[in-house]
């Protein structure tokens, strides 16, 4: 493989980047909605200096998405590839390797947007990131094919598994693999640790924003098969004789359904996934890593600001018409007693306010999403690992210097991953957009994210305080430019998330 170099800004310390190398066979023609097959060794020189074509998705929505970046537009089925940013190509030198999976609703994305360069530079680690099938090609579930769904799950641990047997030849010990991921990363790590398929393939884990134990985080066989169905018949399917749906799918445009698939979802297999998550972990049926779990303070920003509207929060009727949405429509369909769960939520987030101004209402709604889908699992699955692994916890509460939303709303969803990749230090902003503060607690983050990685704890000299583990006292590292240790935090909310909603 020929590679090419980086850079971290001021620095003179080379990194060495390999991009675009295939860990799977296409997966094309008879491979499509198939499981990811080996892929044979090339001959010859392989050219690593450019990134691999990334995953077909809706462009105009991962570019609204990852609108600080230019996002690339080079798609094709062909795309599981992964990429290599490594300090040293030393076989001995045994360096811990970090491997990101990027999130984006299991819809968009690609690892080439993320730089590993400023955390090999700094903290001598192995950065590996990758693209893994999306949408319909992804997790496509159909009974009468034979598609069994979970595909792009399945092509992470393809890639987990090319590190075990290459990462040595690029200066990595695969015997200290750490699988990072925000978002949909996130639950893509949630449910490596629920998956016996994934076992001995790394062995730490940190997620950023993400679980496997929000509200219809796995569907059923019988749910991924009526909502695949309905969507392939919306494009023109009709009757579901095998031979009809496959001939249907082999001739298909993938590219005409990217704008029409909103939800991507596991599927309880029973191989990838044997169960229901909660059961899983409830019955300790997991890989027993270290894991470090956390979210950010605002997480329900920027999902609740398009489901209110214009229309505004002028009335509590309206208030309650969205969280009827929430419980009816998005996350608890079919709930036999929803009209319970509808009026617990009210007085929790609602009426508890008193006579509250449309900001504050607003306030709440956003914490009532963020709590729903990021906080309370976040919470549940560190208790719950933490009976069998030491087990860190997070809240990420930093204002970006740029930012504008309401003084309430101090960190969205995704607003972390900058610091976690030291983009203070790379070239890819303006310069003067980061403040002192911002790189000092980039620098905190690096730090304690590479220091897990090595080791299973992120103590390291940037912090101030013990992070302790959850299961002390449920302590938390309240993560700013003054980060400090915390406990307990909102239990009474979190106990009615996860004991009393159902």
């Amino acid at each position: 493989i020929v590679g090419t170099t980086s850079h971290a800004k001021d620095s003179h310390t080379p990194i060495f980047n390999f991009r675009g190398i295939p860990y799977a066979a296409p997966p094309v023609g008879p491979l499509r909605f198939q499981p990811p097959e080996p892929i044979a060794l090339w001959e010859g020189v392989h050219d690593g200096k450019h990134f691999g074509p990334i995953c077909i998705q809706d462009l105009r929505y991962a570019k609204s998405v990852h609108f600080m970046f230019s996002f690339p537009e080079n798609m094709s089925e062909d795309c599981l590839s992964l990429n290599i940013w490594s300090p040293s190509l030393n076989k001995e030198a045994c360096l811990p390797v970090m491997v990101y999976i990027h999130g984006g609703s299991f819809l968009i994305g690609t690892g080439e947007v993320y730089d590993g360069t400023a955390l090999c530079t700094l903290h001598g680690v192995i950065v590996v990131t990758i693209n893994y099938r999306l949408g319909l090609l992804g997790f496509l579930f159909n009974e009468a094919a034979g598609i069994r769904g979970n595909m792009g799950l399945l092509d992470q641990i393809a890639a987990l598994k090319w590190v075990q047997k290459y990462i040595r030849h690029f200066g990595g010990d695969a015997n200290n693999v750490t699988v990072f991921g925000e978002s949909a990363g996130a639950i893509s790590i949630a449910s490596l640790v629920l998956s016996p398929l994934a076992t001995g393939l790394f062995h730490r884990a940190i997620c950023q924003s993400g679980t496997m134990l929000y509200p219809s985080a796995a569907w059923t066989p019988t749910q991924a098969n009526k909502y695949w169905l309905k969507r392939l018949q919306a494009k023109g399917l009709s009757g579901d004789h095998p031979s009809v749906v496959k001939s249907f799918l082999s001739n298909l445009d993938p590219y005409s359904f990217v704008e029409s698939i909103k939800t991507s979802c596991h599927v309880i297999d029973g191989s990838f996934l044997p169960a229901e998550p909660k059961a899983l972990m409830t019955s300790k049926r997991i890989n027993p890593v270290p894991l470090l779990i956390g979210f950010n303070q605002c997480e329900g920003y920027d999902f609740m600001i398009p489901i209110v509207g214009s229309e505004g929060l002028k009335s509590l009727a309206r208030a309650r018409e969205i969280i009827e949405f929430l419980v009816t429509k998005a996350f608890f369909r079919g709930l036999a007693n929803s009209a319970d769960v509808i009026q617990l939520l009210m007085k929790e987030y609602v009426l508890s306010l008193g006579d509250a101004t449309e900001d504050v209402v607003m306030e709440a709604l956003v914490h009532l999403y963020g709590d729903l889908l990021f906080v309370a699992p976040s919470l549940l699955q560190a208790e719950l690992q933490s009976d069998v692994s030491p087990t860190y916890v997070y809240e990420f509460a930093h204002r970006l210097s740029v930012s504008t939303t309401p003084s309430w709303c101090l960190s969205k969803h995704g607003e972390e991953i900058p610091f976690v990749f030291g983009e203070p230090f790379l070239d890819r902003f303006p310069d003067g957009i980061w403040s002192e503060d911002e790189k000092r607690l980039s620098r905190l983050i690096m730090a304690s994210w590479a220091a897990f990685a090595k080791h299973g704890d992120p103590n390291n000299n940037f912090l101030p305080a013990q992070w302790s583990k959850f299961e002390q006292e449920k302590s938390y590292c309240h993560l700013t430019a003054s980060p400090s240790v915390l406990t307990d935090r909102q239990s009474r909310r979190m106990d009615f998330w996860n004991n009393v909603i159902p």
